[in-house]
């Protein structure tokens, strides 16, 4: 039985330890916070808390090769995108010790080099609103005077915040001014972008040498801000346009993708216009519903890194549209978040609880499983601990059981 090691706990890490386990992996898991409560799932079988990943990467990193020795482990298999980041950066030395199972640390740096991705997507045909990558808030506000609004500004490090926000929608360049009237803290560049009205979607696709294998599109129907920015709490398997899978294509085949990860555009309304936004060269935190449409992400993160036998299918687009997910408390505690901010009042926030509930029904939980439940009830009660005695103390009293 070959021990597989998951670095970056979050959702996505929960669907890998329950599939890679059922298909006969032994699963040691890396953890940094308690939650989403990795350590209570059944198909773990071994937890090792080490420093923040992003905080402290080297002390980490000792941690991390200190438990690959002691557990056996035979591959290393990143799940955020901070751990992708850690891994693709230390991938000699971590390749000593076991075998990676992410895309090569190339391809993940020029994922994550946004101005040369933009450029990139321009010259191979993927569509791109206008867009400028800014240093200082004088260009900031000339280059939203420029494209025009409605305009998005959002970090060039997808792990990062802006005005404690993912993204930041205004509607003009005056409202950008007064939005923006110093540069934000901790941010060397910034992107600023015509803003597309309309869904986001989300594609999620394993690829070989720069041609898709299997791809699943989905289209987020809310997230847990009102304004859209946030994360993903629901959505659904779409039918691709012509234009998204195009799109789609040519971005593996420029990129020359060998593994597995999730394309992000933006999609008008009326479904015209579409926006590249960025590539993730590792699962997505909700690929489950993927793999609910029949794409199994989780055994191709090993098998295309590694070398091992893949079925192809014929088309790898073909798989069911209409499926549903939800993240139930990540909208939970969006709402208690929009309610504590104001945004909303009693009434909204009962209906946005409401919606919640409805959508938990969904058939592709992200978190909850009936034969594995713990992870997903330990989260939920998480909301109320962490109120009484502190977030950081619920979590520090987490780890220091596991």
């Amino acid at each position: 039985m070959s021990t597989v090691m998951l670095l970056g706990n979050q959702r996505a890490s929960l669907t890998l330890a329950r599939a890679l386990a059922r298909s006969g992996r032994r699963i040691v898991a890396g953890m940094d916070a308690a939650d989403p409560y990795l350590f209570l799932s059944r198909h773990v079988a071994r937890v090792f808390a080490h420093p923040p990943l992003d905080a402290e990467p080297q002390a980490a990193l000792a941690r991390v090769i200190e438990a690959a020795k002691r557990e056996g482990v035979d591959v290393i298999l990143p799940v955020s995108e901070v751990a992708t980041r850690l891994v693709a950066g230390h991938a000699e030395r971590l390749g000593a010790i076991a075998e990676i199972a992410a895309p090569s640390p190339e391809l993940v740096r020029r994922c994550a080099d946004k101005a040369g991705l933009f450029d990139m997507c321009e010259a191979a045909g993927v569509p791109l609103a206008r867009r400028a990558v800014v240093s200082s808030i004088a260009a900031l506000h000339d280059a939203g005077a420029e494209i025009g609004g409605p305009l998005v500004v959002k970090p060039t490090d997808s792990t990062a915040y802006v005005l404690g926000r993912k993204a930041v929608i205004v509607d003009a360049a005056a409202a950008l001014r007064e939005t923006f009237s110093a540069w934000p803290s901790g941010h060397k560049t910034l992107c600023v972008q015509r803003f597309v009205d309309g869904p986001r979607v989300n594609v999620y696709f394993a690829a070989a040498e720069g041609a898709l294998i299997g791809a699943v599109a989905v289209q987020i129907t809310r997230t847990d801000t009102l304004d859209g920015t946030g994360y993903a709490v629901a959505g659904r398997s779409i039918a691709p346009s012509t234009g998204l899978r195009e799109a789609s294509e040519r971005l593996v085949r420029a990129l020359n993708y060998h593994g597995v990860g999730c394309a992000q555009f933006m999609q008008s309304a009326d479904g015209a216009p579409l926006s590249f936004l960025e590539v993730n060269p590792r699962l997505g935190a909700n690929f489950k519903i993927a793999e609910a449409c029949g794409l199994p992400l989780s055994r191709l993160a090993l098998a295309l890194p590694l070398g091992l036998p893949i079925d192809a299918p014929a088309d790898p687009w073909g798989f069911p549209t209409g499926a549903s997910y939800a993240w139930t408390k990540g909208a939970v505690s969006g709402a208690l978040r929009a309610r504590r901010s104001g945004e909303v009042g009693w009434p909204q926030f009962a209906q946005l609880l409401a919606r919640s509930a409805r959508e938990a029904m969904s058939p592709c939980h992200l978190t909850f499983e009936l034969t594995d439940p713990l992870p997903t009830l330990g989260a939920y009660a998480n909301i109320i601990l962490a109120k009484l005695i502190g977030p950081r103390a619920m979590s520090e009293a987490r780890l220091k059981e596991v």
